[in-house]
């Protein structure tokens, strides 16, 4: 033992890392002794630090400067490099020329997204996971091999050595005080409104925000309007949001103005229209000149002084692209969608335990063993099974089974080392913690309603939905890391719902008697017969779901001893989602 004070629950934390594709355009490849390394391009270097072969197993797409692709596989990285497997480029072929500049895209799955950070190595790992009940951590089996051989003259085994790990387990028990889950479950957003819409600006800080035509949402945690995950600035890439983003030119008042003048001298009009209109302080107001960095304007009617903001509205930069910013009250409409591929996303947890008065930005001590903090990073997270449970006067709760890449122990070879969480450690300076207690609160059974057959089934006394997507690991040879799996491919996704409610006629009994099979979304009549489940909120927040072609397999009726209410239990399988129908609103923002 090196150390006399023990850890305790008291100092664990666990939070959620976006796993998304990331973008890093410009990086330096260069070969040297066969291998493949990409350099962060200056811009970039000092912008953020990668942690030490967290990457590794992680797939990438490379793009050289004569645009052919490649698809690689990290096998190494550092703090600002990635080594791949095989080429990323031809130039090895080429006399003389040992250098290339790629563009690298980071596939998400396995990727924890990195946050700002000029020092210590940091991911976006400052995001709440909700009311969270109990928490397992994934478990890591280790396969262990022992031989006998043929040796004589003793019965004690002659040789062990470790194999392939395994990282296993993994659940959470949460009340459910949002719907992004589903997210995870299902595999795609289809689309997503927001009520509030505003010019993005580079003055503009930690803020989550949306395209609106392709449904992303990131973030920007730090001035200077750079989106994390970093995404692509090339004009190829217009369908990605861009990586810096001036919707509006934006400068200061250089010399004070007062009332009646004509001219408006500005710190820099460098981008700004010849002629166009604006806002100062916030005022709209126009101009009908440009020179060097003085508007002509009209009388503005009003004194203003040095250091006051000007926003033209006629002028951009970058890729043109529409923004809504997300506030911390903006109101979201998720629509989510079956992923029939061969994926599903993916997302990472970051767990600590911290001995007493370790404060929230001390980063991972640099001894060996670590006694101060022990930090581990849970990677490539995939819902395997989400049971939505409510039940007469509790909240609506989720269990989630996981299944997971790899178990990363924080590595701390550098001065620079890992600070967990983002170096937030109290809940109330997570992301999506709100201020307004009320927003926290979660779905409560009581507000639920279930309509079968197309009516309302008032007597619910308890039930689940459980979405089962059946994952199973893959391990593929060239694998260079024995504790790291190289895919999760999904199989036969299944619907069950079960219920337990007081019934009043034979509706359920004859339901499973009949012989013609699944009851469709509309019956010959045109009439609604879905299955449909419906959680409100604050009255502007709701989780809903809508299931069709689905069975009735099951219905028992017991016989009550105390002779009181009749309670039936029945369980249905559904084959599908009805389209369009799994809604989440409210205010957590789900990065995606």
């Amino acid at each position: 033992m090196v150390s006399n004070e023990v850890f305790v629950g008291a100092g664990t934390m666990a939070t959620l890392v976006p796993e998304m594709d990331m973008y890093f355009d410009s990086m330096l490849v260069t070969f040297a002794n066969g291998n493949n390394i990409a350099v962060l391009a200056g811009v970039d270097s000092g912008k953020y630090k990668f942690l030490t072969n967290l990457y590794v197993g992680c797939r990438a797409k490379v793009t050289d400067s004569s645009d052919k692709i490649y698809h690689v596989m990290v096998t190494s990285n550092t703090e600002s490099s990635f080594t791949f497997d095989s080429n990323v480029s031809d130039i090895n072929g080429e006399s003389g020329q040992i250098t290339e500049n790629v563009d690298v895209k980071l596939l998400g799955f396995g990727a924890p997204v990195i946050a700002p950070s000029e020092t210590n190595q940091k991911l976006l790992s400052d995001n709440w996971l909700g009311l969270v009940n109990s928490f397992s951590p994934p478990s890591v089996d280790v396969e262990t091999k022992e031989l006998a051989l043929l040796g004589g003259n003793t019965r004690n085994l002659s040789l062990q050595y470790r194999g392939a790990e395994t990282v296993s387990g993994g659940s959470l028990d949460i009340s459910l005080n949002n719907g992004s889950w589903l997210y995870y479950a299902l595999g795609k957003v289809t689309a997503l409104g927001a009520t509030e819409t505003h010019a993005w600006t580079t003055t503009t800080s930690d803020r989550f925000i949306a395209n609106s035509s392709t449904y992303g949402l990131v973030r920007v945690p730090s001035t200077g309007g750079i989106e994390y995950p970093p995404l692509a600035t090339s004009a190829a890439d217009t369908a990605e949001l861009a990586q810096t983003i001036v919707a509006n030119q934006v400068t200061t008042v250089a010399t004070a103005y007062t009332n009646g003048d004509t001219s408006l001298v500005l710190t820099d009009a460098t981008n700004f229209a010849a002629s166009g209109d604006g806002t100062i302080n916030g005022v709209a107001f126009s101009w009908t000149a440009k020179s060097t960095n003085t508007l002509t304007v009209a009388t503005l009617g009003v004194d203003y002084a040095a250091g006051v903001e000007v926003v033209d509205n006629n002028s951009t930069t970058g890729l043109a692209l529409s923004y809504d910013t997300i506030e911390s009250d903006s109101v979201l409409t998720y629509t989510f969608g079956e992923a029939n591929g061969a994926s599903l996303p993916s997302f990472g947890l970051d767990v600590s335990y911290r001995k007493a008065d370790v404060s929230a930005t001390t980063a991972v001590d640099n001894l060996a063993p670590h006694e101060n903090i022990y930090s581990r990073i849970f990677t490539g997270c995939q819902v395997n099974t989400l049971t939505l449970n409510f039940e007469e006067g509790q909240e609506l709760k989720t269990s989630l089974d996981l299944v997971t890449r790899r178990a990363y122990d924080v590595v701390t070879d550098t001065a620079n080392n890992y600070v967990p969480h983002n170096g937030v450690l109290n809940p109330s300076g997570l992301k999506n913690f709100s201020a307004t207690a009320s927003d926290n609160y979660p779905f409560m059974y009581s507000d639920g309603a279930l309509t079968v057959f197309g009516q309302t089934f008032g007597r619910v006394k308890s039930g689940s939905v459980t979405i089962n997507n059946n994952i199973t690991p893959q391990r593929y040879i060239g694998n260079t890391n024995r504790q790291v799996m190289n895919e999760h491919i999904p199989a036969q996704r299944t619907y069950e719902i079960s219920m337990t409610a007081l019934i009043t006629d034979t509706k359920l009994w004859d339901e499973l008697r009949k012989e013609d099979g699944e009851i469709a979304a509309t019956n010959a009549l045109g009439e609604n017969t879905k299955l449909t489940l419906n959680f409100t909120k604050n009255a502007n927040e709701l989780i809903k779901m809508s299931f069709a072609d689905y069975i009735i397999k099951t219905v028992d009726i017991p016989f009550p001893e105390d002779k009181g209410a009749i309670e039936v239990t029945f369980t249905a399988s559904a084959r599908t989602l009805v389209q369009g129908s799994c809604q989440y609103t409210g205010k957590w923002a789900l990065m995606h």
